[in-house]
């Protein structure tokens, strides 16, 4: 695992002792760009010994927190012989490939050095194309790898989050903006992505504590049993943001439910109001009432999640936290955060 984060590679050691094949299992966890990191670090790798590296990384979610994309590769002499499956929901991913371990010498073994640059002279050169290796999955190729891996790192975690802590589903304050929009989105991609990769079959084997009954058989109506979606309106709310929360969750086959909280939040201004002895008003507690807002839908969602067993989606992103634009209880509230590390752009 070291051979990928210090600086006195093992990988270099090892060519001095004449190794052959190098293992090396990782618990390396998903960022943009990592993987060609890790390619052209299991390229020099092989290359050093000029024999064959092996890479096998962990997959799924640990603690809600991070992210592991199962990469796994093999190369030899520095070629990248094959390439699996990234985001798999399988149990195990298997990689294979036919490589030659030829008896090793010190004239065999070659000085080289990586360092993590973009420049061209400072990258391994490979002597072939990486993207024709075996196991390469067509996505990979997208020209919009980032947004594809965004979208896959998330819909794991959550279906793998799901599935460790036994929950049954999602509930998701839908607000009709587009915050709360990119969740229920990911939920609805958890599910495709799920069916591609187990077949109904296997997603039913792993997901039968999720359902009452009959177990769906098309993804829109596992979403509708995965996913419960709720707006919440005040006297402030309108109707394009009604809609909006509406149209999404019918789109993707969610549950859609609309709560009126207002009697909640005037309740919470009237206790106030008592204890300040004169009335709340926007000029002079603006902050303090679109807060209260937030705070007043959040026991509602709570207790939804509580009777439904799921888990409660939070919806804060990672430039309002990086500001403070949040509210504390309110689009922080829930079980598990998914896009608090995303920015809006």
């Amino acid at each position: 695992c070291e051979d990928a984060w210090v600086a006195e590679r093992p990988a270099l050691r090892f060519a001095d002792q004449q190794v052959g094949v190098i293992l090396n299992p990782s618990a390396s966890h998903f960022a943009f760009g990592k993987h060609h990191i890790r390619q052209q670090l299991l390229l020099a790798g092989s290359t050093a010994i000029q024999g064959v590296y092996v890479y096998a990384n962990l997959v799924g979610n640990e603690a809600g927190r991070a992210i592991y994309d199962g990469d796994t590769m093999i190369g030899s002499a520095g070629k990248l012989l094959a390439s699996g499956s990234r985001f798999s929901y399988q149990d195990v991913v298997l990689t294979t490939a036919v490589a030659e371990v030829q008896k090793s010498s010190p004239d065999g073994c070659i000085d080289c050095l990586f360092e993590f640059s973009q420049s061209e002279e400072s990258r391994v050169e490979t002597g072939n194309d990486t993207s024709l290796a075996a196991g390469v999955d067509a996505w990979e190729q997208s020209e919009f790898l980032k947004e594809e891996e965004f979208a896959r790192a998330l819909s794991l975690a959550l279906f793998d989050y799901m599935r460790k802590s036994h929950s049954r589903g999602f509930v998701l304050s839908l607000s009709g903006g587009a915050d709360s929009a990119t969740v229920a989105v990911l939920i609805g991609l958890m599910v495709r992505f799920a069916l591609d990769d187990l077949g109904q079959d296997g997603l039913s084997q792993r997901l039968s504590h999720c359902v009452d009954g009959e177990l769906p058989d098309a993804a829109q109506q596992w979403v509708y049993e995965l996913l419960w979606c709720v707006y919440q309106a005040t006297r402030n709310s309108g109707d394009i943001t009604r809609e909006a929360a509406r149209y999404l969750a019918e789109s993707i086959g969610a549950q859609f439910y609309e709560l009126d909280v207002d009697a909640v939040v005037e309740e919470y201004k009237s206790l106030i109001s008592g204890v300040l002895n004169r009335e709340l008003t926007w000029a002079q507690d603006d902050l303090a009432l679109q807060n209260i807002q937030a705070r007043g839908r959040a026991p509602s969602v709570w207790m939804l999640a509580n009777i439904k067993r799921g888990l409660l989606l939070a919806t804060s992103n990672r430039s309002e936290a990086a500001v403070g634009y949040t509210t504390m209880d309110g689009d922080t509230c829930g079980g598990i955060s998914p896009i608090a590390g995303t920015p809006l752009n």
